[in-house]
């Protein structure tokens, strides 16, 4: 990169911001590695001298669909002396203001506002609302929210996300065009305004790519009750009690995925009966 002198602004006496040129030729071969440990980083971002960036733990998955994020640290780099620090312990995300000074932080259901680049006091961790700890009192935000407008927009938003970042001419010979959209938002205005009938629109929609890995999903679904079975196996009731049939055995090192019957000193096998409370022999 080549700066150019610096001009002073006559009228006012102030210094004017040099202008920056970057050379593109070879820059992929001036990319250098930041010196520290390999891991999981996420969202980074420049302050003067400094960057700010997210540190995840490295979390294995459980064999059933992935793992549980955990929130992560917030480190800051100094290029005076080339090493990394955490700022915050604990930081679920984090955003950086156009000035460059000011960062929000975001800590599970709370907000916080800090100087960039600078540790805050560990003993504001835990205190209430204010200027000196930084975080803000959200229990007098109110929002008001339209649901009816809100699908239309959620809608129109999807269409515009598949058309420009995910659609291609040749796919299945689909059409994704404002036809495609207006037939949905027709729908959309007609029909239940109902956030569900919005969202099973946009399945519709999606589907019209023909293709996969196109998925409407999280929001503010309903929590649905999920019950589990927590002997996993078959019982046959005899005339006097449950007989075990069958039990079904998964991974003897993870005890969320296997029965508790066969756990080690439970006589829990298949042909034994519940009688009484207490598991015996046939």
């Amino acid at each position: 990169m080549k700066d150019k002198p610096e001009k002073k602004d006559e009228a006012k006496g102030a210094e004017v911001a040099k202008p920056l040129r970057v050379d593109l030729d070879g820059i992929a071969r001036r990319v250098a590695a930041f010196p520290v440990p390999e891991g999981r980083y996420g969202r980074i971002a420049g302050i003067k001298g400094k960057v700010l960036w997210n540190a995840y733990a490295i979390a294995g998955s459980d064999g059933r669909g992935g793992h549980k994020e955990t929130a992560g640290a917030l480190e800051v780099f100094d290029f005076a002396t080339l090493k990394s620090e955490v700022m915050i312990g604990k930081v679920d995300e984090f955003v950086l203001a156009t000035d460059h000074t000011t960062l929000l932080v975001r800590e599970g259901k709370r907000l916080r506002v800090l100087e960039a680049g600078k540790k805050p006091d560990a003993a504001d961790a835990a205190s209430s609302p204010s200027r000196k700890s930084g975080w803000i009192d959200l229990a007098g935000v109110k929002t008001v929210v339209e649901r009816a407008r809100n699908g239309a927009r959620w809608l129109h938003e999807v269409w515009r996300l598949q058309r420009d970042s995910f659609w291609d001419a040749g796919m299945s010979g689909c059409r994704l065009g404002t036809a495609c959209l207006a037939r949905y938002m027709h729908r959309c205005w007609s029909g239940s305004r109902h956030v569900a009938n919005c969202r099973n629109l946009i399945w519709e929609l999606q589907g019209e790519l023909g293709t996969s890995h196109a998925y409407e999903m999280l929001g503010d679904y309903r929590k649905q009750l999920r019950l589990r079975l927590s002997a996993r196996g078959r019982f046959a009731w005899d005339g006097e009690a449950f007989r075990i049939a069958h039990l079904v055995r998964g991974d003897a090192w993870d005890v969320s995925s296997d029965s508790p019957l066969n756990a080690v000193g439970v006589r829990g096998s298949g042909g034994r009966t519940d009688r009484r409370g207490q598991w015996a022999s046939r």
